[in-house]
């Protein structure tokens, strides 16, 4: 793999603008086609954005209602792994780019990689180029020639990663813009062609991209799109009585609520540790400079206390005491000040180097709580997964409630009353059910019985 073919595309970074978004949130029906379970085996994310799911669409929507009309809302390429290399070494490897590609992770990102196990692993790698803080664009993706930064930019990340590994092959964009060109005179005159897609190391989304026509607001899949039923087979297969049914509609609803929470919190806790990072890492920075400055003052009391001692080491001029009294000449006065200044200095050194000890292990504990934050919110996306394939959570959602109310239709309210009253079913699960099969009636007398007065049309 010394070399990467681009075929007979221009190779630029795929931008959205609104103005050319035939339909709103096609920046989320890109993260919806970026992370299909099908294909994608890691999402990634870096520059403040958790690899949430639900966190980088909320992130991608707010930015499209934020910008004005014609603004660049995210960038966005392709980019092929090479297969020398493990799935580990590439995560390593697509997050140096990143943090490189946004100078030290100042502007957000995410990635996913897709057919691993393929002849073709690649990465879909999104920018949002706005400087986290300032607002400003930080790999100034509108450059001219910016293409050419990136995959310079890919290219010594990747080669430095493989000689680090010891892997002999190298990417070398110089000969795979010649074999491109080679190619290029082979083609025919047919501009319907489709170019092979392996040989695109660092190219437009668009090839592999659905239109956007073609998008609605859940996640996508490039086959079986007509498997629903089979779909929701898959989600839950009930085979009990109508109340064995009900039953297992409920946990299976449970759990993905439960999760769905869990989620929610960890993305908020991710939030907070990141804020708490920066402020942490501020004040360590502060704490960094304080110390330098504290030790240039040791250095400087130091230098000067030199210029106040003999050839032997011992202090200028003299003293003299007498009957308790001491007087000592001007050359001694200032030797003896300038040895208090550097044992000040030094007391005032010792103090910043502990505090900027007790910064430095701030920033470390909010690190590692960022980090674990962040691979809690991946076992609970990964968790979430199994609900549906296209990681619709309210369409799972949907399907267990639809599921409880059609067997409920098969089940008698007192059998479910009966099942309550021997305390088989706890009052918040027969509470819960109830009002998921719309029996108010029921929920009525559970409120008269239990003292309780709930606005329901809040849900529960």
């Amino acid at each position: 793999m010394l070399g990467y073919s681009c075929g007979n595309h221009v190779l630029q970074p795929h931008l959205h603008q609104k103005d050319a978004q035939k339909e709103p949130g096609t920046a989320v029906a890109n993260l919806n086609y970026n992370t299909r379970q099908k294909a994608t085996v890691y999402v990634g994310a870096g520059g403040g954005l958790s690899p949430s799911y639900g966190h980088i669409r909320r992130v991608l929507e707010d930015r499209e209602n934020r910008i004005r009309k014609d603004g660049r809302v995210i960038e966005k390429f392709i980019i092929a792994l090479p297969r020398e290399m493990t799935m580990e070494q590439s995560i390593g490897t697509v997050h140096k780019f990143g943090f490189r590609l946004t100078r030290g992770g100042q502007a957000p990102y995410y990635f996913s990689i897709q057919d691993w196990n393929t002849h073709n692993p690649h990465v879909h790698f999104v920018l949002i180029d706005q400087h986290r803080e300032t607002g400003k664009t930080v790999a100034k993706a509108w450059e001219r020639n910016s293409t050419h930064r990136f995959k310079r930019l890919w290219q010594d990340v990747a080669n430095d990663d493989m000689a680090a590994l010891g892997i002999d092959a190298r990417i070398d964009f110089d000969a795979a813009e010649e074999k491109a060109q080679a190619l290029r005179e082979q083609e025919t005159a047919n501009d319907n062609l489709e170019p092979a897609r392996e040989a695109a190391p660092l190219s437009t989304d668009s090839e592999i991209e659905p239109p956007a026509e073609s998008v609605n607001d859940e996640p996508l899949e490039t086959e079986d799109a007509d498997d629903g039923d089979d779909e929701d087979m898959a989600l839950l297969e009930l085979t009990g009585s109508p109340l064995e049914n009900v039953l297992e509609a409920h946990r299976e609803l449970e759990t993905l609520e439960n999760a769905k929470t869990e989620l929610t919190r960890a993305e908020a806790d991710f939030g907070r540790a990141d804020k708490e990072l920066a402020i942490a890492s501020h004040e360590a920075g502060q704490a960094h400079i304080a110390n330098e400055d504290a030790k240039k003052a040791v250095e400087s009391a130091a230098k000067e206390f030199r210029q106040h001692l003999k050839p032997n080491g011992r202090l200028k001029g003299f003293s003299i005491g007498i009957g308790g009294l001491r007087w000592a000449s001007q050359a001694r006065t200032r030797a003896e000040l300038a040895a208090v200044r550097v044992y000040m200095e030094r007391s005032l050194q010792e103090r910043q180097a502990k505090a900027l000890q007790e910064h430095q292990q701030q920033v470390q504990r909010w690190e590692n709580a960022k980090a674990d934050y962040a691979r809690k919110q991946v076992m609970l996306a990964n968790q979430l997964l199994r609900y549906s394939n296209r990681r619709n959570q309210d369409y799972a959602e949907n399907l267990f409630k639809d599921a409880i109310r059609k067997n409920m239709e098969k089940l008698s309210l007192e059998e479910l009353r009966d099942l309550y009253e021997k305390g088989e079913l706890s009052e918040a699960k027969y509470r819960h059910i109830l009002h998921i099969a719309g029996a108010m009636h029921e929920l009525d007398d559970l409120d008269e019985e239990t003292g309780k007065n709930r606005d329901r049309s809040e849900g529960y």
